[in-house]
């Protein structure tokens, strides 16, 4: 992982690459802490991921060109273009399939953007979530304010 340290070195960087990835983290808050690890677990798993992070404690003007209010955010652009937005911690294994392209394949082929939220660790979105819903189903969707929940059938 490479760190940065403002929207322009950003820009200048990551145009090199078709793919490239960017980590804005808070160093110090936990679910920031958390996701910085996790990517970092990721990246040494897999070949030929170019990621960058920037602490906005001191990088102030890359979260505002992107209109996030939240952090941790990780930003998938390709082409230099943005592509996807990923909030909060996960787990290093969904970072990897990330990584290596190996999400979902409707999520790959329709180039879905979405925001992917472990709301075991941010507790303020899944408080946020059951306010919205009124439920506290885990398989919840936010398709432009229409919330849909998925039902698990066991056995």
């Amino acid at each position: 992982m490479i760190q940065i340290y403002s929207y322009s070195e950003f820009i200048s960087r990551m145009t090199v690459f078709e793919k490239a990835y960017l980590l804005l983290f808070k160093k110090g808050k936990e679910n920031s802490d958390c996701a910085f690890t996790n990517i970092q677990s990721a990246e040494a798993k897999v070949k030929d991921v170019q990621i960058y992070y920037a602490d906005v404690n001191s990088v102030r003007d890359i979260h505002i060109k992107y209109e996030l209010s939240t952090v941790p955010v990780l930003l998938k652009f390709s082409k230099g273009e943005l592509i996807n937005v990923v909030k909060g911690c996960n787990d290093t294994s969904h970072y990897k399939a990330l990584f290596e392209e190996n999400l979902p394949r409707a999520e790959r082929q329709r180039n879905i953007f979405y925001f992917d939220i472990d709301l075991s660790r941010d507790h303020r979105a899944a408080e946020e979530l059951v306010k919205r819903s009124g439920q506290m189903a885990v398989h919840q969707t936010d398709i432009n304010g229409e919330i849909m929940s998925a039902l698990i059938k066991s056995g």
